[in-house]
């Protein structure tokens, strides 16, 4: 009992056609080098660099889907589905990259870094606990006396802070702490 089949047009111009329909960016084929090698262990008559169009219909020429069964064209299909979920998994993953990067360039340009983030970000962690317990102490110690002009103060002592942090001089902590009134009991 054989099944007669259409045309070998037909059947390779709608599957031509449900390609086109879901390929969008031809780009993302080219750059996965990943994708290239798994059509390419998958179907080993592809060319690299060729368009993704060309290729399949190469393979399916290669593939005399005329003398092909329903179960082996069934096969084939399923194939080339598998190889456009890959395009479109390395499609979208290009895209998420370089919506990233254009997220990240625009986080740059309207805050860029500060003076003092660059020497933070070079210290280790008690250091920078510790700088900020005795920030933190000076900020209380002045909302609690209520001084005047108190927020160049607290810019003055976190220069200060700076300073000393970068030259991991302790004299410079202690000097920064004399800026400060103290309380008389």
């Amino acid at each position: 009992m054989a099944v007669s089949l259409p045309p070998k047009k037909s059947i390779l111009g709608k599957i031509l056609e449900r390609y086109r329909r879901h390929v969008e960016e031809e780009i993302a084929v080219r750059r996965s080098s990943e994708l290239e090698k798994t059509h390419h262990a998958d179907c080993p008559g592809l060319q690299m660099g060729a368009r993704p169009l060309e290729m399949i219909q190469r393979y399916l020429e290669e593939q005399n889907i005329q003398e092909k069964t329903l179960i082996e064209l069934t096969h084939l299909e399923i194939e080339l589905d598998v190889m456009l979920r890959q395009t479109r998994f390395r499609k979208t993953q290009l895209m998420i990259e370089a919506i990233k990067a254009h997220y990240e360039e625009k986080i740059k340009q309207l805050y860029p870094p500060l003076p003092w983030s660059r020497t933070i970000k070079n210290r280790s962690r008690s250091k920078i606990e510790k700088t900020l317990s005795i920030l933190h102490m000076h900020v209380m110690l002045i909302g609690t006396w209520g001084i005047d002009g108190g927020g160049d103060l607290v810019v003055k002592v976190i220069r200060m802070l700076i300073m000393a942090e970068s030259r991991g001089s302790h004299e410079k902590e202690k000097k920064c702490s004399s800026t400060l009134p103290h309380m008389t009991g």
